[in-house]
C-alpha cells in the first residue's frame, strides 16, 4: 500500500492487525469573511474591527490618549456627523511601508498601523490631553471597498472642516531645526500675502534664495 513511500507506515511507524488498511484524508474549508473585516483577523477577539457607518455624513474621528514617550499608543475611535463635528486636526503624512507596522490600542483592542504612522501619532501624544486627530489610515475602514470610496469622496470636506492640518515629515534629523527656523522666517516675511509668496518668483532666483539663507 505505501510501497512507494520513503517509510513503509504500516510495518515501522504503526503496526496494523491483519487485513487491516491505513487511510488518509484531507479536508479543505472555504470561508467567506464579511465585508470591511481584515480576513487575517476576523475571528480575533482581540482585534480592533470598524463599526459601519450609517448615513452619508458620518466620518470617524481619533481620540488619541495622552502618554508619556515610549508608552503604548492608545485611542479612540468615535463616529461623528461632519456637519457638527468637534474641533479636530486632519494628518497629512507618508503612509510608508505597509510590511513595517507597529499594534497600537483602539478602543482597547489591538490595531496595526504602519510604523511612519505610529511614529507621527507618538510626536503628536500630548502628555495630558487628548487631542482629536483624523487620520485616514485608521479612520477609514481600508477593507470596506464601498466606505473606502465614499470616505475619499469626503476628505476635500473633511480637510476644510478641520481646525488645522498637521504635516507630518518624519523623524528629525541635525538639520531639522535649522530648516524650521529658515521657514519660520520667510512665512513671517511672506506669509501674510493673499497670493502665495513664490508665485511671481521665477524657479532660478527661487532657488539662489533659498541658497542663501542656508
Amino acid at each position: 500500500m505505501f510501497n512507494s513511500l520513503p517509510l513503509c507506515i504500516d510495518k515501522w511507524l504503526i503496526p496494523l492487525p491483519t487485513g487491516w488498511k491505513l487511510s488518509f484524508g484531507v479536508w479543505v474549508r472555504f470561508t467567506v469573511d464579511p465585508p470591511g473585516v481584515p480576513p487575517t483577523v476576523a475571528s480575533s477577539e482581540n482585534v480592533y474591527v470598524h463599526s459601519q457607518l450609517e448615513e452619508r455624513h458620518q466620518f470617524r474621528l481619533l481620540e488619541l490618549h495622552p502618554g508619556s514617550p515610549g508608552d503604548t499608543i492608545k485611542a479612540t475611535l468615535v463616529t461623528k456627523d461632519l456637519r457638527d463635528a468637534p474641533s479636530y486636526e486632519a494628518m497629512s503624512y507618508v503612509w510608508g511601508d505597509m510590511n513595517d507596522r507597529v499594534d497600537i490600542l483602539v478602543n482597547g483592542r489591538n490595531f496595526k498601523i504602519t510604523k511612519n504612522l505610529h511614529d507621527a501619532l507618538e510626536n503628536l501624544k500630548s502628555p495630558t490631553s487628548i487631542r482629536i486627530l483624523w487620520t485616514d489610515q485608521v479612520c477609514i475602514n481600508q477593507y470596506h471597498n464601498t466606505e473606502k470610496q465614499d470616505q475619499v469622496h469626503m476628505m476635500d470636506e473633511i480637510y476644510k472642516a478641520a481646525d488645522g492640518v498637521v504635516v507630518y515629515l518624519g523623524q528629525s534629523t541635525e538639520q531639522t531645526e535649522t530648516d524650521m527656523q529658515h521657514l519660520q522666517s520667510f512665512m513671517e516675511r511672506y506669509g501674510q500675502r493673499e497670493e502665495s509668496p513664490w508665485s511671481h518668483i521665477a524657479v532660478p532666483e527661487l532657488e539662489q534664495s533659498s541658497k542663501k539663507r542656508c
